[in-house]
């Protein structure tokens, strides 16, 4: 990286991802809100990418990661 990329990127503030308890997003000092968002495939996409940041997730993995599971345990009374 070159001098000039290394001073621009010093001086971006920080991503800060939490994703312990509650999932949000800060940039610098302010939080990024997504609303009703939080439930899309493309919400579930980026939490599944950032919490395999290092190792990668495999296509076969990353597509059970997103399938809708049913429910186990619940019976309907009928």
């Amino acid at each position: 990286m070159n001098e000039e990329m290394k001073n621009q990127t010093e001086q971006l503030p920080l991503l800060k991802v939490h994703m312990m308890g509650s999932f949000f997003l800060e940039y610098g000092d302010q939080p990024i809100s997504f609303r009703k968002t939080m439930a899309t495939k493309s919400m579930r996409l980026l939490q599944i990418f950032l919490y395999n940041k290092d190792n990668g997730i495999s296509r076969g993995r990353l597509l059970e990661s997103t399938e809708k599971k049913p429910c186990r345990g619940r019976t309907s009374a009928v």
